[in-house]
């Protein structure tokens, strides 16, 4: 997990698309990543209201499978 604290921490996320506002409260993003040999899945959040997170990133290198 890494919580955005500067623009330049961010991993997933591009840096210029981080406001300084951002670092605390809503609009806080937080970046998650889990690297294995067999799978990468990466996942950004910003919180966009108290105690309500929406991904702004996703990438997973297993593709969905069908319904």
């Amino acid at each position: 997990m890494n919580a955005l604290h500067a623009s330049d921490q961010a991993k997933i996320v591009n840096p210029e698309n981080v406001l300084l506002p951002q670092f605390n409260g809503l609009g806080q993003i937080v970046e998650f990543d889990r690297i294995t040999e067999e799978r990468t899945v990466k996942v950004a959040l910003c919180n966009v209201a108290q105690d309500i997170w929406a991904p702004v990133f996703f990438f997973d290198t297993v593709p969905p499978k069908d319904k």
